[in-house]
């Protein structure tokens, strides 16, 4: 299993992020702001729905996938 560290949860790490839950690999999801992680969750959760609402993914994996995210404000909890 392959494990990914994105560095900064804005708009490229959060889009880098979803690419490789998407894959289904572990990211851990570094960011100095506990608050702009949190965003970035929910930004991703919200994207999740809205491809399972497409068809593009089934309900079930959305919990799967925002799981395989691993938040953190340390580099070194990679």
């Amino acid at each position: 299993m392959k494990i990914y560290a994105v560095i900064g949860s804005g708009l490229m790490g959060t889009g880098i992020t979803q690419s490789l839950i998407m894959a289904d690999y572990t990211v851990y999801l570094i960011d100095i702001n506990n608050d702009k992680l949190g965003k970035s969750i929910h930004y991703l959760k919200n994207n999740l729905e809205d491809a399972a609402k497409k068809g593009i993914l089934k309900d079930d994996e959305i919990k799967k996938k925002i799981n395989a995210i691993k938040t953190s404000t340390k580099l070194e909890d990679i």
